[in-house]
């Protein structure tokens, strides 16, 4: 991660049934608001202050103020104070408020795939109906879209096919200034560990997923391979 975003260690995500996902061993279910704040103060004073664009990552829902143990708006609040003026955030679709805030804001949200069966399989809890609704009559963000490749038991052709699909429909969204495509990574401790370590899950060739991605000319369309739920947190006062 670069000074122009901070990764915050929070409580653990309150849906928790996502089965790529590998954030909760990088969450603390003891976290306490002073905690918080205390990895804000850390990182103003590792870096002399805040960017103008600033990124808050918390494994899970920033706009839960239960997972995050303080509230959305007290850190809109400082970080608008300590000179930010343009915010990106994660979230999932329930917790986000449809009202507009102080600052302009990204709101990250992540889909994985537009196939209702396949988001009911990973156990995501909504789908691309959803996100379509939440894009359409939430214009008060500007949204960005997570598509994974291949995060579900199924065989190469169909991955790609629906990975490719994913890609384009999540691109017709409104109000989506970007769609990231990530590639999927049997995360440690995760179901789609086990399910690789049974050999009932492997991921999508490197190769299809470049052939896929490069094939898209809508600058909008972003990529990663990088190994994910690897991240350096803030120390708290617990870890010094």
């Amino acid at each position: 991660m670069d000074k122009n975003t901070i990764c915050l260690r929070v409580r653990p995500c309150r849906w928790g049934r996502c089965i790529f996902c590998g954030f909760k061993k990088d969450t603390d279910p003891e976290t306490t608001p002073e905690d918080i704040w205390e990895q804000f103060k850390t990182y103003k004073e590792t870096y002399g202050g805040y960017p103008e664009y600033f990124r808050v990552f918390n494994s899970g829902s920033f706009f839960d103020s239960e997972q995050m143990q303080v509230s959305w708006k007290d850190v809109i609040k400082y970080l608008k104070e300590n000179g930010v003026k343009k915010l990106r955030v994660e979230s999932r679709p329930e917790f986000i408020p449809n009202e507009k805030l102080e600052i302009e804001m990204e709101v990250c949200v992540g889909l994985e795939t537009a196939f209702p069966n396949r988001s009911k399989e990973i156990g995501k809890g909504f789908d691309f109906e959803d996100v379509k609704k939440l894009v359409s009559e939430n214009r008060n963000f500007e949204y960005i879209i997570y598509i994974l490749a291949k995060p579900y038991v199924t065989d190469n052709e169909t991955a790609i096919k629906e990975f490719r699909e994913s890609l384009e429909q999540s691109l017709t969204l409104p109000n989506v200034i970007q769609v990231h495509a990530m590639y999927c990574r049997p995360a440690k401790g995760t179901k789609l560990n086990k399910l690789w370590n049974e050999k009932k899950w492997s991921g999508m060739p490197l190769k299809s997923y470049y052939e896929v991605v490069k094939s898209f000319k809508d600058p909008r369309l972003t990529f990663d391979v990088a190994m994910p739920f690897f991240v350096n947190f803030p120390k708290s006062k617990k870890e010094k």
